[in-house]
């Protein structure tokens, strides 16, 4: 390659700057319980037993079942950029890519 056409077809070379950004996004969690019906059901049999002066006592077992819905609400705001973040120099990287003109 000759003088003139070094100057009329310069070499040349790619360079690509990586500069990290921390971005966050806000989000607003708001948990909830909401009780649903609750229904009673009997267990198990009725037991009787004597009681005093010729009177009974009856005791019957019995379940409630108590259901619930739990969950989240949740609303994502806009996603903000800190451009003053400042890393560490060594964070920062710097590629060249060679791209040689013949």
């Amino acid at each position: 390659m000759s003088h003139l056409d070094m100057i009329t077809n310069p070499q040349t070379c790619e360079s690509v700057a990586c500069v990290p950004m921390k971005v966050s996004t806000p989000i607003d969690i708001k948990p909830f319980v909401r009780k649903l019906p609750i229904s009673a059901c009997i267990c198990d049999e009725p037991e009787l037993t004597p009681g005093p002066c010729g009177n009974f006592i009856l005791t019957q077992k019995i379940c409630f079942e108590i259901p619930m819905e739990i969950g989240v609400m949740t609303k994502i705001g806009d996603p903000l950029v800190n451009v003053k973040h400042k890393p560490h120099k060594k964070k920062y990287c710097h590629r060249n890519i060679p791209n040689i003109i013949y």
